[in-house]
């Protein structure tokens, strides 16, 4: 597949072409029009996104994707994602990590052996590549705030712990934290903020 140059620019290039891609590479898998809608507003353009949707309806999928075609893109990237939900952080980096793993032409930025079981840390470097002060992904649960170190794109995904969902207090919460995402991102690069809501 990526013998044919025309191909390797359209992968690089058009996102939603990338999805397709690596869902027909799995098998039984099909994609859906909404998983390619959903990557269409990841790449708009905009330094905030916002993606609100259904349970099921692969916006964590479709997002951590997209992180992997950033690490294809730029190995030396510094991906943060973060979640109040210590399972959803474990899903997304096992997500991020199988796909480089499985998928033949992101084999080798896997943080995985082939074969090798996705038993990760919450976080991890691409092998081979020129290292940066902080790992290519890092995966962590916020209690209360979005606070750390740099990075070049940041994932909320169910932001703040799910027993604060209903409190009266969670937007004003929620707003007040992210005032801190512009002073976690890069001043160059991907710079890309994006936020979702599990509903």
């Amino acid at each position: 597949m990526l013998n044919d140059p025309s191909e390797i620019i359209r992968l690089a290039t058009d996102f939603p072409h990338f999805v397709k891609t690596i869902e027909e590479l799995t098998p039984g898998q099909v994609c859906p029009p909404l998983h390619l809608e959903i990557a269409r507003a990841l790449v708009a353009g905009h330094d905030f996104i916002a993606i609100n949707g259904f349970r099921g309806a692969a916006k964590s999928f479709i997002t951590a994707l997209w992180c992997c075609w950033h690490i294809w893109l730029n190995p030396s990237i510094e991906i943060r994602m973060a979640s109040g939900d210590r399972a959803r952080v474990k899903q997304f980096n096992l997500s991020v990590a199988t796909t480089l793993q499985t998928v033949p032409f992101l084999q080798h930025l896997s943080p995985l052996k082939p074969g090798a079981k996705p038993l990760l840390g919450e976080s991890w470097y691409v092998p081979n590549c020129k290292r940066s002060e902080f790992p290519t992904f890092t995966a962590c649960v916020s209690k209360s705030n979005f606070r750390g170190p740099r990075c070049g794109i940041l994932v909320l995904d169910d932001a703040l712990p799910s027993n604060m969902k209903f409190a009266p207090t969670y937007q004003e919460r929620l707003h007040e934290n992210l005032q801190d995402i512009p002073r976690m991102l890069h001043p160059a690069g991907a710079g890309q903020v994006f936020l979702r809501h599990g509903l």
